[in-house]
């Protein structure tokens, strides 16, 4: 279609409606292309038939991916609950519930130790994932999997998944109250 000075501007509002829908039909025709994830799309070894032992789990596999964003909720969870917890949650009178009925008497503790096993699940679920080398091969070798997972993450995961509320309840320290008290009484 060739715009003419004699066109009239429904005629141009027109050819731009129709040029409009052409460059669509060809951003849409790439979007699909991407998403369909085609041969063209993937990473080579993601087309590869993996050879991985029984328990080995593929760093790129649906479990994997649903695993890793319950996890980054529980992070999400512990990184706004902890502070709140500590902030506005620990006084004498919890604490002295706590000492009578036990640890897991209040619900917020036990929510809390399902965290935490969670996160020990997740330092073993890691110990055999997959991963990808430096020559973009996947590497299922569990010994290779664990000396990788020792040198990356593992020291961040295990402190993470330390829980220290229950080493302080099991211990019976009054640390947490005596220095609750030492701040009230400075001020």
């Amino acid at each position: 279609m060739a715009i003419s000075v004699n066109n009239t501007a429904a005629d141009l509002v027109l050819y731009i409606i129709l040029l409009s829908i052409d460059l669509s039909a060809f951003i849409i025709t790439d979007i699909i292309e991407v998403l369909s994830l085609g041969a063209d799309v993937l990473p080579e070894y993601k087309l590869q038939t993996p050879r991985i032992d029984k328990w080995t789990i593929l760093h790129y596999s649906p479990f994997k991916a649903v695993w890793d964003w319950l996890i980054l909720l529980l992070v999400i969870y512990t990184a706004i609950f902890t502070p709140y917890s500590a902030a506005f949650l620990l006084n004498d009178l919890e604490e002295q519930k706590r000492r009578v009925c036990g640890y897991s008497c209040s619900p917020l503790n036990v929510v809390d130790l399902m965290v935490d096993i969670m996160f020990i699940v997740d330092i073993l679920i890691n110990f055999r994932t997959t991963y990808v080398n430096s020559n973009e091969e996947v590497v299922s070798h569990p010994a290779k999997i664990a000396i990788h997972y020792f040198k990356g993450w593992f020291l961040i995961d295990m402190v993470a998944a330390i829980p220290f509320d229950l080493l302080i309840f099991g211990s019976g320290s009054d640390e947490v109250r005596t220095e609750k008290w030492r701040l009230v009484n400075k001020q």
